[in-house]
């Protein structure tokens, strides 16, 4: 997909414009560009995984079904390619955005 100006770019699988702060396209998915600390936690949660440890600047979660680790940094806000890079690590779905 090109860029039709610096702020909107059409997302061809829902034919809408899309504010590119707001949510960009992978897939033909909408995604949020970031997603709160606790927002993402709280997904964790619902998947059944378990906090490890903290870290200096990041906390350790672990799923304990297939025993996969990974990392969450303490940020107000994560990136969404980050967000999906944890859940990927931990075997869980990739939460959706609204």
């Amino acid at each position: 997909m090109r860029f039709q100006n610096f702020f909107l770019r059409d997302v061809s699988s829902r034919n809408e414009n899309v504010l590119m702060g707001v949510r960009s396209c992978v897939n033909g998915l909408l995604w949020r560009s970031s997603m709160k600390r606790a927002d993402l936690l709280r997904h964790l949660r619902i998947n059944e995984c378990r906090f490890v440890r903290e870290g200096a600047k990041h906390s350790v979660y672990v799923n304990p079904k297939n025993e996969f680790m990974s990392t969450v940094p303490r940020h107000a806000e994560i990136n969404s390619f980050l967000t999906r890079k944890i859940c990927k690590d931990l075997g869980i779905p990739a939460p959706r955005g609204k």
